[in-house]
């Protein structure tokens, strides 16, 4: 994304108070993720996460999120991700990270 439409997205958060505004920058660590049950292509994948960023204390998160079987993430996985510095637990991860 180009750095004036990154600004933008920073003031329109701001705006609407998202808990994104203003958001650390660093990396997410899976510590732990459940299993696939089953056959079904997508399934919620439970995951607790090492959230970690320059200036915030690193936090474990525990949160669940939809993935396709084939793209399953496994233990000391990592990935890039916005960490809210005003809602403790609250990561926007980018999970596309991990097929790249």
């Amino acid at each position: 994304m180009e750095e004036w439409a990154e600004e933008a997205v920073e003031q329109l958060e701001r705006i609407t108070r998202d808990p994104f505004a203003g958001a650390a920058r660093g990396t997410v660590r899976v510590l732990g993720a459940s299993m696939p049950e089953g056959t079904a292509r997508y399934q919620e994948c439970r995951l607790t996460l090492l959230a970690q960023a320059h200036g915030l204390e690193t936090a474990v998160i525990e949160t669940a999120v939809v993935f396709p079987r084939r793209r399953w993430p496994r233990e000391g996985d990592m990935a890039p991700a916005r960490i809210s510095r005003t809602v403790p637990g609250a990561v926007e991860v980018d999970w596309e990270a991990l097929t790249r």
